[in-house]
């Protein structure tokens, strides 16, 4: 996925990398809700959840105000 973004513009390449991050935050957020044993993973995992819906919230927002 790197490598197919080095012929974009800058801002296209940094929201795809951002992107990236944001979707791995929430993926491991799901899993330690899911396979975690323990409160304090959970909460981490609800934490992630929580800052990636934000902040896809926050990015379709930015999107729909412009």
């Amino acid at each position: 996925m790197f490598e197919q973004t080095t012929h974009l513009p800058e801002e296209t390449r940094l929201s795809r990398h951002v992107l990236l991050i944001v979707i791995a935050l929430m993926i491991s957020g799901v899993a330690l809700l899911a396979f975690s044993s323990t409160v304090q993973w959970r909460l981490i995992g609800a934490m992630c959840d929580g800052i990636s819906i934000g902040f896809f919230a926050a990015s379709k927002l930015a999107v729909w105000k412009a």
